[in-house]
């Protein structure tokens, strides 16, 4: 069982005979800006939020500030 990064409970997953369930990470805009105000950090398995965030767009210090 792996650390669910996008909250406090732990991952899971449920295999069945007819069904498999299992938790998620979102990988949104909301995490993005949390990633790069420091809040949380649950994208860095996926990528560098830094990199991939396009600074130069109109809107975007009102996204990070």
């Amino acid at each position: 069982m792996k650390k669910n990064m996008d909250g406090p409970k732990y991952s899971w997953s449920q295999l069945g005979k007819d069904y498999f369930r299992q938790t998620h990470i979102n990988v949104d805009g909301l995490r993005m800006r949390e990633a790069l105000t420091g809040e949380k950090d649950v994208l860095v398995q996926f990528f560098d939020g830094e990199i991939v965030f396009d600074s130069t767009r109109p809107t975007a210090k009102l996204l990070i500030h």
